[in-house]
């Protein structure tokens, strides 16, 4: 193998040429326009830090029905039930990585330094490993098994659901279980699913809303463990053609429909969630909104481990490598989660 030498490495050259303005590199190295995985989902008041070799809870899930009407002197009728089942939720694990040899830092130092040799290449890890993520937070792997994150059509299911209300099931290849909890078993580990044909005020809207007050589910006891019964943190996920026309019906309708559908900054509003333009969903020829409880569907990390950097590691000879070559890793163990399916809801041109 021939040797490799300074003039056949492109970064290297790029960043050394003295012609160009110290410190300048501009970067376009993004395909996604926004990425909603880091900007909505991934963030740390939203993120969930757990330890285990999975992420588990108990779901109070049974009912058991134990209250009945009584007269004087009514002999006792005790009966105890068996309340919960276990959600499972495996990690999903990540990497990306940069790295140098030892002269290229030789070379690209004092005046010959006319860009950062390492920030792009850092940048770049990043942006490769987040686009990933974001492809994965809108798909469904082919199985539980399978590898990538358990996105959100996994949760939020229109497929299948051939009628509108509770009937969003397991994703297409999955068998009836989600975390272990089955859908048959348990009809109420279900998400809301509707189809609509236009977005329109008398359409997609009503749809929305109905969607809305189906969804916003409040228990008569009040206890910390009912999360998000004021649904304050769910928002409306969209793709472009989706979204600029919801843009589009709130400008020239905010009059008439006032509560239900007004801006939000730069974000359409519908009753009072914003709903946020995601690029990755123009590939869904079902045009879905997903309007997502945020208190009950939310990111999940191992503990130490989101974003976690290691290195510099100098390779050895066997490697992709010489004993000059540096890496510095980073890795993640990470998921989504559902804790009750039933505050999510999707509405899409087509639920069959």
């Amino acid at each position: 193998m021939a040797n490799l030498y300074p003039a056949d490495i492109p970064d290297l050259v790029q960043s050394t040429l003295s012609r160009f303005e110290y410190d300048r590199a501009r970067y376009v190295l993004q395909s996604l326009r926004e990425t909603a995985a880091a900007e909505y989902f991934f963030n740390m008041e939203k993120l969930t830090l757990e330890d285990g070799i999975d992420y588990a809870l108990n779901i109070a899930i049974k009912d058991h029905p134990v209250a009945r009407r009584v007269g004087l002197f009514t002999s006792d009728n005790v009966s105890i039930g068996d309340h919960l089942e276990r959600l499972t939720v495996p990690w999903r694990y990540y990497e990306t990585h940069w790295g140098w040899e030892e002269y290229e830092l030789k070379h690209n130092r004092g005046r010959a330094m006319i860009t950062k040799l390492l920030e792009p290449r850092f940048s770049n890890a990043l942006i490769d490993k987040w686009e990933m993520i974001e492809d994965d937070l809108w798909s469904a792997p082919s199985s539980p098994t399978a590898d990538g994150m358990w996105g959100v059509p996994v949760w939020v299911v229109y497929a299948g659901a051939t009628t509108k209300g509770f009937t969003g099931g397991a994703p297409t290849g999955w068998t009836n279980a989600i975390g272990g909890i089955s859908t048959t078993t348990y009809p109420r580990w279900k998400n809301y699913a509707a189809s609509y044909t236009s977005v329109t005020a008398g359409d997609l809207m009503d749809e929305v809303r109905e969607g809305l007050l189906e969804t916003r589910w409040k228990s008569p006891k009040r206890v910390p463990q009912f999360r998000g019964e004021d649904q304050r943190r769910c928002r409306g996920y969209a793709g472009t053609s989706v979204y600029l026309q919801l843009q589009r019906l709130a400008e020239a309708q905010n009059e008439s429909i006032g509560f239900d559908l007004a801006a939000y900054s730069r974000d359409p509003m519908v009753q009072g969630h914003p709903i946020h333009c995601v690029h990755k969903l123009d590939d869904d020829t079902n045009n879905p909104l997903y309007m997502i409880d945020h208190d009950t569907l939310y990111p999940i990390c191992l503990t130490g481990s989101f974003f976690s950097e290691t290195g510099p590691i100098r390779l050895a000879g066997t490697q992709s490598g010489n004993h000059r070559t540096h890496v510095i890793w980073n890795d993640s163990a990470i998921n989504v989660a559902c804790i009750d399916r039933r505050r999510n809801s999707v509405y899409s041109t087509s639920i069959a």
